[in-house]
């Protein structure tokens, strides 16, 4: 028989012993119920009036321990306690107290199943909880940790994904062995968290107290409450909820440094700026050597646009710590919001020497504030920068152009503005740029360079033959310059700028005939700018077409009736044609404008 293709037989062996399922996690945890449920003690707390004021949770420790969230008996004057099995466990009172990490050690007596110890908590590790449900029932859930906090020194809590009633508070925490890894606390609806089994077996019983001689307090306004959970919100990015619990602390305990600094920075987080200014000021003056403080506070006033006052606290916080490379992009900030560009690209500079995450935002503003400062070979470098990590970006890249133009770098600046093109998409678009760049540096022989790569682009651009042959004119190579005009007037029969052109460069080579021809063309599509009209009337006036030459030179008058040249130029022409009262006409109009050209005119007429 043939055997069967081994991916047929992997894909069955991935049905048969499939990835961990809901449906999976689910058995696993009724299972764990069912062989360890006598391992939590369900509890009901009552104050001294025997009226109920709480359910939870304590995981047994030992025969005679188990430990629970010290908030759900700090009030208690009497316990009562049941397993899984609804056999009465008798809670007898309170052995030991840890309020930093909100536990609480009670003594018990009973037929109680201890549970092996396991490892430590880690982050995504699958849990499954055993605890009291709102019936008084022992039930189970299942989930998985996430962050590790240390709220008090060696002690690692985790948040986590445990979706279970409040009475499971107090509960414990297994791994799919059934080995004890930690408490469940149920702080409140933002807030629960695991302690490890290494700090329950830390906390050692002491003195039992009697639940009847406990004095009852209320630990969720205490204090140590507040710190405890005011940090670990903080951490959960429970900003709002956290800050409930700080602010406590600080009013409490105002010179509590620790709390103003976790108070500041949630209040920044909020982007509650007045406040976290409030907090960071306050820690400052608690601790003038804080580096941090100072670079809070000088941060807030940058964000905040006061520049002038932000600026000594961030040199301050360089001062007492220059590793605080952060502060360099505020004070950089603070420096391009006074307009001081220098300073603030060298802040930026020392910033981006760190090489931070954000480095690619960062390389485009210090761009910016040495373009600004007129500082153009570091404004492309660090546009250049910025480049290597958005090598996409067109318009840094057109800023890169414009920066190596600037910084005199042609050769660098027109490869830049070729790839500014192609980025685009459209690889002809800055050659114009290029061209105008050569032409400002007077490098006539680069602009040709251009503008035949332009041309060898798109033999059919009517612009990039205006632009050569303008270039070809400049060097007086006048047979390349009127081939490049003709062509591009071939290319685009109607540009009206080429027609001008020729129509220059002919009156200058003194070929008028040419230039008529060409000038006819242009105020043909271009009737309204009287050179055109001026520039026809001189060369009819030249190859003495006196009765043209009056038509176009009129036509230049309307246009501009202020234009000595065309007044004289016409005024010429009526001389030729003998029209005595034209003639004196003009003179009569050229001599506001110029004595000395209505004088000369005037001379002119001897008939």
């Amino acid at each position: 028989m043939k055997p069967k293709p081994i991916i047929f037989s992997l894909l069955c062996l991935a049905l048969i012993f499939p990835v961990t399922s809901p449906a999976a996690q689910a058995e696993t945890a009724a299972k764990l119920l069912a062989d360890h449920g006598n391992a939590v003690i369900n509890l009901v707390i009552f104050d001294k009036d025997k009226k109920e004021i709480g359910r939870g949770s304590a995981v047994v420790l030992s025969e005679t321990v188990a430990a629970t969230s010290f908030h759900l008996v700090c009030r208690a004057a009497d316990v009562t306690g049941v397993n899984a099995q609804k056999r009465k466990i008798d809670v007898d009172g309170i052995l030991a107290v840890d309020k930093n990490l909100d536990l609480a050690l009670l003594q018990i007596d009973g037929r109680i199943k201890v549970l092996e110890h396991g490892p430590a908590l880690t982050a995504a590790m699958s849990v499954f909880a055993l605890g009291a449900n709102e019936s008084g029932d022992t039930a189970s859930a299942d989930g998985t940790l996430r962050n590790l906090f240390e709220p008090v020194p060696n002690v690692k809590v985790a948040d986590t994904t445990l979706a279970v009633a409040d009475t499971f508070d107090g509960g414990a925490v297994l791994d799919a062995s059934g080995k004890l890894l930690g408490l469940l606390n149920v702080f409140e609806r933002r807030l629960k968290f695991v302690v490890p089994v290494s700090a329950l077996t830390a906390l050692k019983p002491g003195p039992l107290v009697k639940f009847k001689a406990w004095t009852p307090e209320d630990y969720l306004e205490s204090v140590e409450a507040n710190w405890l959970s005011g940090r670990l919100l903080m951490w959960m990015d429970e900003n709002y909820a956290a800050v409930r619990g700080l602010d406590k602390v600080v009013k409490a305990q105002p010179n509590n440094v620790e709390a103003w600094k976790f108070l500041a920075t949630v209040y920044e987080k909020q982007r509650d700026y007045a406040k976290a200014l409030e907090a960071f000021q306050k820690l400052a003056s608690l601790e003038p050597g804080n580096a941090a403080a100072f670079a809070g506070v000088g941060m807030i006033q940058a964000r905040t646009q006061k520049y002038s006052e932000a600026i000594p606290n961030l040199e301050k916080a360089l001062e007492l710590d220059s590793s605080q490379v952060e502060v360099y992009r505020s004070l950089g900030e603070a420096y391009e919001g006074l307009r001081e560009w220098v300073k603030a690209g060298d802040a930026y500079d020392k910033y981006l020497a760190s090489n931070p995450a954000d480095r690619g935002q960062v390389y485009r503003t210090l761009g910016n504030a040495r373009r600004e400062a007129e500082q153009f070979s570091l404004a492309a470098a660090a546009y250049a920068e910025f480049i290597k990590l958005n090598p996409d970006d067109a318009f840094q890249q057109y800023q890169l152009s414009q920066m190596l133009e600037k910084a005199g770098k042609f050769d660098e600046a027109e490869a830049a503005y070729i790839k500014t093109g192609e980025l685009a998409k459209e690889p002809e678009k800055y050659f114009p740029s290029i061209l105008q760049m050569y032409d400002k540096a007077k490098m006539t022989d680069k602009a040709i360079e251009a503008s035949l790569k332009w041309i060898a682009l798109n033999p059919k651009n009517e612009q990039a033959y205006y632009d050569l042959g303008k270039q070809y004119l400049k060097m007086n190579k006048n047979t390349e310059g009127l081939d490049a005009m003709k062509k591009a007037v071939e290319i685009k029969p109607d540009f009206d700028y080429a027609w001008f052109e020729l129509g220059v460069s002919y009156y200058q080579m003194k070929k008028y005939s040419d230039s008529i021809a060409a000038f006819q063309k242009y105020v043909a599509i271009a009737p309204d700018p009287f050179y055109g009209w001026l520039y026809m009337g001189m060369c009819q006036l030249t190859l003495k077409q006196y009765k043209a030459s009056v038509e176009s030179l009129k036509k230049a008058v309307e246009l501009k009736p202020d234009n000595t040249d065309a007044l004289f130029n016409l005024g010429v022409a009526y001389v030729n044609m003998r029209d005595r009262a034209n003639s004196l006409d003009i003179v009569k109009k050229l001599e506001p404008l110029s004595a000395e050209r209505a004088a000369k005119l005037r001379s002119y007429i001897k008939f």
